[in-house]
């Protein structure tokens, strides 16, 4: 046998939404080979340095999110044949089926939710009105101005509050421009609080991340601009912890634990309302 066909099975809620010095995205529409399997469309990649099969089910990160795109994708040996992989898949097709139905289902739920409260947006956990936007993103302005990290120039907002204000044109900008700001004040807070010192934070409209550390650059998803404070709070403690601790150890845990004592809770929160989240922003 050309590979060990052990068992390696991950769904998007069983990933890890939080990376450190990460590069790796879980995007399947990239995947250019595929097969039908029960009516599922498997894309599979080629993995050289891999002597396993895995199956990833989840969501692409450049497309909008409907039923119709949820993607099976299957990594395999280079040398792998077909029928190895269609004996794979036969072997976990009630996994699969599953994990696609649970899918649908959240999508629905979730789509539900979101109709529930047409023309509002979930803004730090409370549902507002669209049209109230505009008013809080300029007071974010304002207070912005007045603030310390507003002229403080190691927190590399660009360009610069002081000289020009931002854009704010479109509510993704106003979102973004926002949570930037909360986030900045926030981060700057818990750093010193942690004894710890960052180079940059960025706002990114990414779907495969809460936040990431890469070389102390702090980078948080658009995505949590829906989540409430504490648990923006816990994101920017873990992204912080990621500084001393290039991994998830238990070192790194019990430096995230002293500094937020409810992280599970709140990183399950998180995992959980992802695909909430994710809705409300393709939706704008």
């Amino acid at each position: 046998m050309l590979f060990n066909k052990k068992l390696n099975l991950l769904n998007y809620n069983e990933r890890n939404l939080f990376s450190v010095d990460s590069n790796g995205e879980f995007d399947p529409s990239e995947s250019e080979e595929f097969l039908i399997f029960d009516g599922y469309k498997i894309h599979l990649k080629k993995k050289p340095k891999s002597q396993n099969l895995r199956i990833c089910i989840g969501l692409p990160s450049k497309k909008k999110w409907q039923k119709s795109v949820i993607k099976i994708e299957v990594s395999h040996p280079p040398k792998a044949k077909p029928e190895v992989i269609m004996d794979f898949c036969q072997k976990h097709k009630e996994w699969i089926a599953k994990t696609c139905a649970r899918y649908e289902a959240q999508i629905a739920k979730t789509d539900e939710i979101l109709h529930s409260h047409g023309g509002k947006i979930l803004l730090f956990g409370e549902w507002i009105e669209e049209q109230s936007l505009a008013l809080i993103a300029q007071e974010f302005l304002a207070q912005m101005h007045k603030s310390d990290f507003a002229s403080n120039p190691t927190l590399n907002l660009t360009p610069s509050p002081a000289t020009k204000p931002p854009k704010l044109k479109t509510t993704k900008q106003m979102l973004s421009f926002i949570l930037l700001c909360h986030i900045k004040e926030r981060t700057q807070a818990l750093a010193r609080q942690m004894q710890l010192e960052y180079s940059k934070v960025a706002v990114r409209e990414t779907f495969t991340r809460f936040g990431s550390c890469t070389q102390n650059r702090l980078s948080f998803s658009l995505l949590l601009i829906c989540a409430s404070k504490p648990q923006i709070e816990y994101v920017i403690i873990h992204e912080l912890a990621h500084i001393v601790h290039k991994n998830h150890s238990h070192r790194f845990w019990n430096l995230v634990e002293k500094h937020c004592k409810e992280w599970r809770a709140l990183r399950k929160s998180l995992q959980d309302e992802y695909s909430l989240f994710r809705l409300v922003l393709e939706n704008l």
